[in-house]
């Protein structure tokens, strides 16, 4: 019955059976609506019940633009969620919310905030090196014009050594944030470096897909059979390079542009989302996947790092948790949480306690929990 309900409902919209009655600032009118897009999520709406519930049944969100809606038939429902394919990457939206009465809308709100797609930034379509000397190696590359629908605060490179296979040495990575599309590393002679460029904005970094080498004077290293984004083209660098620095109007990379009036602005200071809804969304939060027991000997030494068996609806895919996470263990002698890890102690029973804390689109989470056994 609930799923004819809502198919009825639903009919009844597109057909314009529906229509708002009570004027806004109805006792019976929600309040607050807020909207918040995340890819993984889609397009959140929430909002604050109505004073007077009495007699409510459900609420339709429409979307402004589209008239797409979305149908809860619950007194107490306070959000709604639009698929990403429903609504796409393109428009911007606001949403209202109606409430009902046994399928008629005695009242709507007003608009929420308005709401686009985003996400992280599309990746440098193209990344060259130039070896300047044995201590100084340029990098120069095109970023995408698409910065993923926010704002780009720079772009970061990260350059390790490489070990003779031409793999990156994990311990020797550096990491160094520009906001121009070329830079000047400092390197050591006789080494191979790996360089990767990736674009950045508040939801996270996106790499290009292959990596630059620039050897400083190595000769022992075996180097992947193909070295894309350039690096193996001198020609390439000084195409990218030039026309970055404002040398040439132009330059290319294969079939790849370099033109500078197409190149996003960044602005250092987007680090940040700094949403502050009038309605807060509330999110769950949960440990998973933890083995059946853990060896004091085997894991003792190196602890367990519990970022990845904590999970909180405001932990993003691109970016991690978008909130504080506090996790504890209330059992101080077999276990102890010090930062990322879990150190065990003794051998018995672990008990960790976990939370997401709240911020301008989340509620904190409940208290997760979760017990391990420590053996020997």
């Amino acid at each position: 019955m609930k799923k004819l309900a809502v198919g009825l409902t639903t009919l009844a919209l597109s057909m314009g059976i529906f229509s708002p009655v009570a004027a806004l600032g109805s006792s019976q009118a929600v309040s607050d609506v807020s909207a918040y897009y995340r890819v993984d999520l889609g397009y959140k709406v929430g909002w604050k019940a109505p004073s007077d519930v009495s007699g409510v049944t459900g609420y339709i969100v429409t979307s402004q633009p589209g008239g797409q809606t979305c149908v809860v038939l619950r007194t107490t429902a306070k959000e709604c969620t639009f698929s990403t394919r429903a609504l796409g990457f393109t428009q911007q939206y606001r949403f209202t919310v109606a409430t009902l009465k046994n399928g008629v809308a005695v009242a709507t709100s007003a608009l929420s905030n308005p709401v686009s797609a985003a996400s992280i930034p599309v990746f440098p379509l193209a990344v060259a090196s130039n070896v300047v000397s044995n201590t100084q190696v340029d990098v120069a590359w095109i970023p995408s014009p698409n910065t993923g629908g926010a704002p780009l605060y720079g772009y970061k490179i990260t350059y390790w050594k490489s070990d003779t296979l031409g793999n990156p040495i994990t311990s020797t990575r550096a990491d160094v944030l520009v906001s121009d599309t070329f830079t000047s590393l400092t390197v050591q002679s006789g080494f191979m470096y790996i360089i990767n460029v990736a674009s950045c904005n508040a939801y996270g970094c996106n790499s290009a897909e292959r990596w630059s080498y620039a050897n400083t004077g190595a000769t022992n290293v075996t180097l992947p059979r193909v070295i894309s984004g350039g690096s193996a083209s001198t020609t390439c660098f000084e195409s990218i390079y030039d026309a970055n620095a404002g040398e040439t109007q132009l330059g290319s990379c294969g079939s790849v542009v370099a033109n500078p009036s197409t190149y996003p602005v960044v602005d250092p200071s987007a680090t940040t989302l700094n949403i502050q809804l009038a309605t807060k969304f509330d999110q769950g939060a949960g440990f998973s996947r933890f083995m059946k027991s853990y060896s004091l000997n085997t894991w003792g030494p190196i602890g367990l790092a519990w970022f990845a068996y904590f999970n909180a609806t405001s932990k993003s895919v691109a970016n991690g948790f978008e909130t504080p996470v506090v996790v504890t263990s209330t059992t101080p002698t077999t276990c102890e949480v010090v930062g990322p890890k879990i150190i065990f102690k003794a051998i018995g029973k672990c008990v960790l306690t976990g939370q997401a804390g709240g911020n301008g689109v989340w509620n904190p989470s409940n208290v997760a929990t979760a017990t391990l056994n420590i053996t020997n």
